[in-house]
């Protein structure tokens, strides 16, 4: 199966994301993306796919991803009462300072970040120390972040369990430069112009490929359809809308950009599980 490309969203106020996973269950979803991930398991058992690598993992599992290297964690099929909850954090070798990690006191990172690119699996490493550290990283100030999240590498980096997971020949994924900056392209203006009627030629020119060529390359890369992923931009939206103003519903479907109603409520439930109604109330204090 073809890995996905997934676009890593980090906040504008941030050079790294970092944030705590909860879901009824982790679904298979094998994607791949430029950007380090460190992920520690807090509550879930399952499979574990990296590379060319399948293990079962359990609660405590802490593995740090190379660029580009397809994985993705899977439980299973939801069951009653389960919990499934990660802690992880994504980041841009560059994000954090150009050239930061070539300064002499970085070295121990540095061949760190150059030895995930297989995958790391930490055995023991103090992994409820580590966990624990970020959780504290997830809810720190921004100050605090960087300073933190370095601190985690450097003791990763001292770690002497490590466990390369992906085998020695394994090629990782990777979108081609031209494809990468055609895709940001076309990332960028569908976020801009979400709640704007979307033509698909005027996107296929973004891209600077034909209508039929750009369904290729869109769908090849995302896993959905041009559709697929407007929508879900769409929805997110107006599930923020939902939790954060008291505007009504209808009015909130038309400014995430639907065109009517009827069609608003189906997809909001085939993504969320609950209709807009349903998914505010959750929201909404039982003494309010």
């Amino acid at each position: 199966m073809r890995p996905t490309f997934e676009k890593v969203s980090r906040p504008t106020t941030a050079s790294f994301r970092c944030y705590v996973r909860d879901d009824p269950f982790f679904e298979f979803n094998w994607h791949f993306h430029p950007e380090y991930e460190l992920t520690c398991i807090l509550e879930s058992r399952g499979r574990r796919f990296v590379g060319d690598d399948i293990a079962d993992y359990r609660t405590g599992d802490l593995v740090l991803l190379g660029s580009n290297l397809p994985h993705t964690w899977y439980s299973g099929k939801p069951r009653k009462g389960a919990r499934h909850r990660a802690v992880v954090v994504q980041f841009d070798r560059d994000g954090l300072g150009s050239g930061l990690f070539d300064l002499p006191e970085m070295r121990g990172i540095s061949r760190l970040l150059d030895r995930a690119s297989r995958g790391l699996q930490f055995i023991r490493a103090s992994r409820s120390d580590i966990a624990s550290r970020l959780l504290n990283l997830s809810n720190a100030r921004a100050g605090q972040r960087i300073v933190i999240l370095l601190d985690i590498l450097d003791r990763l980096s001292r770690a002497t369990d490590a466990a390369p997971l992906a085998s020695a020949g394994y090629q990782p994924a990777g979108l081609s430069r031209s494809g990468q900056h055609r895709f940001d392209d076309v990332c960028t203006f569908l976020n801009e112009r979400y709640a704007q009627e979307i033509i698909p030629s005027a996107v296929a020119r973004i891209a600077g490929l034909s209508p039929s060529a750009f369904c290729r390359f869109f769908k090849s890369t995302t896993g959905k359809t041009l559709t697929q992923y407007v929508n879900d931009l769409r929805t997110g939206h107006a599930c923020r809308l939902l939790v954060e103003t008291d505007l009504p519903i209808t009015e909130i479907c038309f400014q995430s950009g639907f065109a009517n109603v009827s069609n608003f409520n189906r997809r909001f439930l085939e993504m969320t599980g609950a209709t807009p109604r349903e998914y505010r109330q959750q929201f909404i204090s039982p003494n309010e």
